[in-house]
């Protein structure tokens, strides 16, 4: 074994249990598939904080929206239940960071998503505390010999909350249960024709 280098664990959590993530890393990457299609996404990679899971890893992949309406512009989601990267930079960024995002995104423009990726990765990635709560769950690879499956987040950005700490409340001050009701009214409003569109196709 190579000197100072030791295995990772490789353990899958308990499915669709809820829990503290720190995040470790974020940067953009780019995804190939058969037909010669590639996509743009944001790759996390974070470690559980506590409890008996803590320091094993979940990662992700998070993207933004192709807006139907104005054909060739982008934008970061936050209506649309399974929409991700909202919650994610949202419970991950100070308010400063965020708004520091938000001046970024805004030199970059909205047509440039490879850029608006770049920018969202490299905030989350120099984020001061990016600690949030999330759902985990598994990956499902076609070939799980050559691919084993491994932790990532949950396919609802409603399932992505603010970190939880220890006596059971929000670090803003909530409770979980008014969270969780904000959540849920999240994923009950009234989706937009773009939004209707991606959820349809998200479910294939």
């Amino acid at each position: 074994m190579p000197a100072g280098l030791k295995k990772r664990l490789t353990r899958l959590l308990p499915y669709g249990e809820a829990q503290n993530l720190r995040l470790t890393k974020a940067y953009y990457r780019e995804l190939s598939f058969k037909d010669d299609k590639t996509e743009h996404r944001v790759h996390i990679e974070a470690v559980v904080m506590d409890g008996p899971y803590a320091g094993d890893l979940v990662e992700d992949d998070l993207r933004i929206s192709a807006s139907q309406r104005e054909p060739g512009t982008f934008y970061i989601n936050r209506s649309h239940p399974k929409a991700k990267m909202y919650p994610v930079l949202d419970a991950c960024l100070t308010d400063e960071e965020f708004n520091d995002l938000v001046d970024e995104l805004e030199k970059v423009g909205d047509r440039d998503e490879i850029g608006m990726l770049k920018a969202c990765a490299a905030a989350l990635d120099n984020a001061s505390n990016p600690a949030f709560r999330a759902k985990v769950i598994h990956s499902e690879p076609e070939d799980p010999k050559k691919n084993p499956p491994f932790n990532k987040l949950s396919g609802e950005g409603t399932d992505i909350h603010l970190y939880l700490d220890t006596d059971e409340e929000i670090h803003d001050g909530k409770d979980l249960t008014s969270y969780q009701q904000e959540a849920n009214e999240a994923a009950s409003v009234d989706l937009t024709p773009e939004d209707e569109a991606e959820m349809n196709e998200a479910l294939g």
